[in-house]
């Protein structure tokens, strides 16, 4: 059994579910008017890159949950599952995957062609490698969340991706108003 002291690691201020919130609670306000609105409505499964503390993998559970969608999370650390997370990711049916997405790239693109139009949220080590390697597979009507957005990752490294695919940006207003510094676009 984990302990309290190792669950909750003394750095992380903000708690969801049990898990340690390496985001503020506003990005979950975020997700659920992207994920509330009509681009969301065809949208077949929701894959993270970067599970971190799994905080917010088990807020996009519960997406899945209401969307009626497999979710899945791709880290190469285990730190979810070490602190707990498990049972939870288990539970709302979050498929966990300990790997490195670099070394997986066509393993990740099979499942992402398999599911059809998904939700993709880029929040692992290497923003730009990730918007640049998977979002030319995403199908048509696909979501792309990317946090970060101007400090790990700017329009100008990715600017000719966002073009090629035809991206259009949803709730730009509130990129730059938000904490959360987080970006999001549907694929046309």
């Amino acid at each position: 059994m984990v302990s309290e002291s190792q669950r909750i690691p003394s750095d992380f201020d903000l708690i969801f579910a049990g898990q340690p919130a390496q985001h503020s609670f506003y990005l979950y306000h975020i997700i659920s008017r992207l994920l509330s609105t009509k681009h969301a409505n065809n949208i077949c499964g929701i894959i993270e890159l970067g599970t971190g503390s799994g905080a917010l993998t088990t807020y996009l559970g519960l997406w899945g949950t209401r969307l009626g969608v497999p979710v899945f999370s791709i880290d190469t650390n285990a730190y979810a599952i070490d602190n707990g997370a498990g049972p939870m990711f288990h539970r709302l049916g979050v498929i966990y995957r300990q790997e490195d997405i670099f070394s997986n790239v066509e393993k990740i693109k099979g499942l992402i062609s398999f599911l059809g139009p998904v939700y993709l949220v880029c929040d692992n080590g290497n923003k730009v490698k990730e918007f640049r390697t998977f979002v030319p597979s995403l199908d048509s009507g696909s979501i792309i969340s990317v946090h970060d957005w101007s400090t790990e990752i700017q329009e100008g490294l990715v600017k000719d991706v966002i073009e090629s695919c035809k991206l259009q940006a949803i709730d730009q207003d509130l990129w730059l108003r938000c904490s959360a510094i987080f970006a999001s676009w549907v694929k046309g």
